[in-house]
């Protein structure tokens, strides 16, 4: 009975729905979607793409099943979708970029050749770092931290909610902060 009311309120797009939705069935999407991805930022990530797609195709649900084992096939397909994205092969670097990242390379800031050498390096390895993530999350990346744009510009350029987004670009600084940590680039970033 439960189901049903929610379900009812889902397909009304009542504004409250898809909130209890989520407080409901959040904790169960999770436990679904953490062995399949493995990890609690990926689980999170399937549990965002979960109550987006309920959101938009409560429409299709027919009742021949109980809802959560809808939901939950939704989780089981989420999760394998992101995993596949995960193993996509990255974009090799062309000429040009190779070509820029050597121009570039050469910062006034940098005292020491040796310190030119860890800055170009720390470069070369975010940008393959950033190369292999997921396009959505580099671009949120690109929006927010290369061209400055506010969180609400970005979030309505890219179909995400202002949450959302801020999810994605927290996942995206700190996979390059520990890039930067784990490669020992530290040094590159620090001021001469």
């Amino acid at each position: 009975m439960r189901d049903e009311n929610l379900i009812a309120r889902l397909r009304r797009q009542e504004p409250d729905a898809l909130q209890d939705f989520y407080r409901e069935y959040g904790p169960s999407i999770l436990s679904v979607a953490f062995p399949i991805v493995g990890d609690t930022w990926d689980a999170e990530e399937v549990l965002q793409d979960v109550v987006w797609t309920v959101h938009r195709k409560i429409h299709t649900f027919e009742g021949r099943t109980e809802f959560w084992w809808w939901v939950c096939q939704i989780t089981r397909n989420a999760s394998r979708m992101l995993l596949r994205k995960r193993k996509r092969v990255p974009t090799p670097i062309s000429q040009g970029e190779v070509e820029y990242l050597i121009e570039t390379g050469d910062h006034p800031s940098v005292a020491t050749p040796e310190q030119a050498l860890a800055l170009l390096r720390a470069e070369r390895r975010l940008g393959d770092e950033l190369r292999q993530m997921d396009p959505l999350n580099r671009q949120v990346f690109q929006a927010m931290d290369l061209k400055g744009q506010t969180k609400e510009e970005a979030a309505e350029d890219l179909g995400l909610s202002v949450e959302a987004l801020k999810s994605r670009l927290h996942r995206v600084r700190k996979a390059l902060r520990s890039t930067i940590q784990l490669e020992g680039l530290g040094e590159a970033f620090a001021p001469a």
